[in-house]
């Protein structure tokens, strides 16, 4: 069922010929004017005063994009997925960007148990729980708010293979809770042993994405961005379209 739409709402379209990935997404909605004092002021309200932030503009693929770098102290708050969701709850974030926090974090939370049997009470973020991962979840969360974003839609989405690294072990790419986020979605597998879409970027998507195609709308931003990691082959940029839909045609 295509989902309903209005002339209140704004459309964001992900464009994900090179892949997707939180970090992404984020210096995409920077590059789409979202302010940086509001993102550092967020790391505020969640008690991480140690992040520190950089975003630079890259030149690649015949445009300028921009790429964010986030450091930080990662014992400065619960691993555990139930103590983390409560460390937002209990944090000075604004109610909505509070509730798309915790509801993206729940669609992580229960991606992490499908992927490993386990009970969502059970499950620790490990690589996902770095600082980086919080801090990029919260600025997507206040980005939809400050856009005013309604519906979602994404392009195909890339999927890596898996490939053996340099210890001689195998790697899935997609890796298992990345692969049940982006179920519900059209995806393209790449030959490439490269990591094209991250399980942050697939909960974003999951948590606020609708696998319908896009409806015509009419572009009022465009961001680019990049990610620390290069695909071997083809697009290195991720773009972002943020408009209203056109109702005549839809």
């Amino acid at each position: 069922m295509a989902t309903r739409i209005s002339h209140h709402h704004r459309i964001l379209f992900v464009e994900c010929s090179a892949g997707v990935s939180g970090d992404m997404l984020l210096a995409g909605f920077l590059s789409m004017g979202f302010p940086l004092t509001q993102l550092r002021r967020l790391i505020r309200q969640l008690g991480l005063d140690s992040v520190r932030i950089r975003v630079e503009s890259v030149r690649r693929d015949s445009v300028t994009a921009a790429r964010i770098s986030i450091r930080g102290n990662p014992a400065s708050f619960p691993r555990r997925a139930v103590d983390l969701i409560r460390f937002v709850e209990e944090s000075s974030l604004s109610s909505p960007v509070k509730r798309s926090l915790i509801r993206v974090l729940s669609v992580l939370t229960r991606a992490e148990a499908k992927a490993h049997g386990a009970s969502w009470r059970q499950v620790q973020f490990h690589q996902l729980g770095r600082v980086d991962t919080l801090v990029n979840l919260a600025g997507l969360c206040a980005g939809l708010n400050y856009f005013s974003i309604g519906p979602v839609y994404a392009s195909r989405i890339p999927l890596g293979c898996r490939f053996h690294d340099p210890h001689g072990n195998w790697q899935a790419r997609p890796g298992p809770s990345t692969q049940w986020l982006l179920r519900r979605f059209k995806t393209v597998r790449r030959p490439e042993p490269f990591e094209w879409s991250t399980p942050t970027g697939a909960a974003f998507l999951s948590a606020f994405a609708c696998p319908d195609p896009a409806p015509p709308f009419k572009v009022s931003r465009v961001g680019h961005a990049v990610g620390h990691g290069r695909p071997p082959t083809g697009p290195s940029v991720l773009r972002l379209l943020v408009g209203r839909p056109i109702l005549g045609l839809t």
